[in-house]
Formats: structure tokens, sequence, C-alpha cells
């Protein structure tokens, strides 16, 4: 890289003195400088964490042609790097660069924003996908200008596009998402949609189990999409830098090797529970369930069973100490009213289900209940 040095009479500054000169040549030909520097550097020089704390000032550089120069220093130094688990010297910053490439970035000249998306999609080669992602969606999907909005639902497509969900986890992205599908612009509702079909060619069917809940014409106008997108062969594209080659390969057999449009299978497909956050029942049970459930009225036990199996549509729950509610579940085996019966069946029902094989331990509760129901 040969820096521009500015046409200007005096000689330009010390690089250090360059970085922050009110001259905006200046500035850029000190951003270009320390870029060159850094590419002769080897990935765990001292230089990297000298400068990383001033990534954020310099990509929301003023000048749009010295921020051009600062945002592309900014996704060589990203780049370059060394990546370990957990994110290394980036960590601390991920979230603060990121906000500023937003912010300042993705609406500016069509080569700075590009350098700023990749940038973004970069951290998740540095295991800060969810960092990065954070950032995008808090910052970049409730942007008042809306060209930054869809600049930044594009970022999350090529992410997904790039990596793929393991690294960027769609949960988030589709809660985050959610409010767009109702946003005035309409490219801002398409991109919305398209960030759906991407995660849709990634998961399949079984993203319909993570979706947000959604009117019936957004739900109408999503199901026509997932008709034309082929699912089961998306594949990473990159994967995260700190992987060594057996990690990656062993990743690259486990992907793909779906169906090609059957809309089967289970509720929620296994190969989407990893992306789900497990949802706390436990920490939702307060002082009137328990009570409800010990009520004589059967319309008192209804009203918490109902309650609870709100909780359990979650497909994935969160482990934990079951073992009391599973007893009391039990005993309304028992009850008078067949309704409570049922109901507090398909509880445990729905409850083996979003634990999986966390449900193995509360298995011998039930187990001499069941075997006199059959014997019945």
């Amino acid at each position: 890289i040969m820096a521009d040095i500015p046409e200007v009479e005096e000689k330009p500054p010390p690089m250090e003195e360059a970085l922050v000169h009110s001259n905006w040549k200046f500035r850029k030909f000190g951003y270009e400088e320390l870029e060159s520097r850094i590419l002769k550097k080897k990935e765990d020089d001292p230089i990297f964490a000298e400068y990383v704390d001033k990534l954020s000032g310099y990509v929301s550089d003023s000048n749009a042609g010295a921020q051009d120069a600062a945002v592309k220093f900014c996704l060589t130094f990203v780049t370059k790097t060394k990546a370990v688990k957990g994110g290394g010297i980036l960590a601390e910053h991920c979230s603060s660069i990121c906000n500023a490439l937003v912010d300042k970035a993705l609406g500016s000249r069509p080569g700075t924003k590009k350098n700023a998306s990749d940038c973004i999609i970069e951290f998740g080669g540095c295991d800060l996908g969810a960092q990065a992602m954070n950032s995008v969606i808090s910052k970049g999907f409730n942007h008042k200008i809306p060209k930054i909005v869809i600049a930044s639902i594009e970022v999350v497509t090529e992410a997904l596009a790039a990596y793929g969900p393991k690294v960027f986890a769609p949960s988030p992205i589709l809660k985050g998402l959610k409010p767009l599908f109702d946003n005035k612009d309409a490219k801002v509702r398409k991109s919305a949609l398209n960030c759906v079909g991407e995660i849709y060619r990634w998961l399949g069917p079984g993203v319909k189990s993570i979706l947000p809940d959604l009117r019936d014409a957004q739900l109408t106008e999503l199901e026509a999409m997932f008709q034309e997108i082929k699912f089961g062969s998306a594949k990473p594209e990159k994967y995260p830098r700190f992987m060594d080659s057996q990690s990656i390969e062993s990743q690259k057999s486990a992907t793909g090797g779906g169906g090609s449009g059957a809309a089967g299978g289970s509720a929620t497909d296994d190969s989407v529970l990893d992306f789900l956050d497990p949802v706390d029942v436990l920490g939702q049970l307060k002082k009137d369930f328990w009570s409800g459930l010990d009520n004589e009225q059967w319309k008192s036990k209804k009203e918490s069973l109902d309650f609870l199996l709100n909780i359990l549509k979650a497909p994935k729950l969160a482990a934990g100490d079951y073992g009391d509610l599973v007893r009391k579940l039990r005993s309304l085996f028992n009850d008078s009213n067949v309704i409570v019966i049922g109901l507090s069946i398909q509880a445990l029902t729905k409850l083996g289900e979003g634990l999986r094989g966390d449900f193995s331990r509360h298995a011998h509760i039930l187990l001499p209940t069941l075997i006199d129901m059959w014997k019945e």
C-alpha cells in the first residue's frame, strides 16, 4: 500500500501526528501508513494491542475520504490480528467498533459501506459473532435512517451466508427483525423478508418454530417465499479462523444433508434446537401457580395447567430440578376431573419434548404410574 500524501506545501507529519491531524488528507495518509505497517507484521505483534482501542474513533472520521481509508484499515486489522477462542484483544472493543461502523459507515460511500460490512462479518471469524450481531441489531435495526436499517439487515444476511447459523445465531436476529415487517418503508420490509429467507435456507421448515409472533398476512408472505427456497444444501463459505483443519472438516461433514423441500419432521427439527435460547420454566412458577394446583376446584387447577402449557410451548426449555413439578403433575393423574387429567398429561408430554435428554432423570418418578395405567 502506497500512502497517499496530501497535496499541500508542508511535508506530512509523523504517522502518530497525522492520525489526529486537523487536515483530513493527513489523517487519510496516517490510516494508510498504519495499514501498510500492520500488513508487514505477524498476527500477534504488539502493534495490534497498541491500536485496537482507537479503531472505533478512526472509523468515525467526519471526512468521507479519510473515513474510507480508516474503515479499510479497520477491516485489515480485524482480518490480520490473531484470532483466538473468545475474541482475544478484539473482545473488549468489538461492540464499540461495530456500533461505530453501523452508525457512521454503513450509510457512507459504496466502497466504505462494503468494507464496513465485511469488517462486521469478519468478527464472526474471531469468535465474536454474537457481539457483532447484537450491535447491528440494536444499533442498525433501530436506526432512524432507512438506508442504514436496510444496510444493517443486508450485513446480517451476508453474515449468515458466509458463516452460517453456528456463528451468527438466528434466534436474536429473528426477534430483531419482527418490528421491521411492519416498517413503513417497503425496501426495509423486503430486506427483512430476504434475511428470514436466508435463515430458512439453512434451517428449513424448523425455522417456523423460532419465528416471532407474526400477523397472518406476514406468515402467508413468508410461506410463499419459503416455497421458492431450496433448503438443506447451505454450507458455510468461511469458518472461524481459530478453528484447526480437523475441526473444520468435522463441521463440514456435519453440515447439510437436508431435504429438498419437504416440510415433515417434528414440530421443532433437532437441527434447529442448537440455535434456540432455552426458556426458564421454574422461575415463572410462582406461589399462585402451586396454590391453583392444590385447590379443590377443578377450574383453579385448569387455570394453573393452562398457564404452564403456555410456557411449555417453547421448543427448548432450560434444565433444572423439575422433580416437584413432575411429582405434582403425576398426582393429578388421579384427579376426579378428566380435563385436569388430560392437561396434566399434556404438560408432562411438553415438558419431555422441551427438555429432551434432560428429562430422563425424572422418568423414574413417572414410571410406576405409567405401568399401572398401562395395566388398566
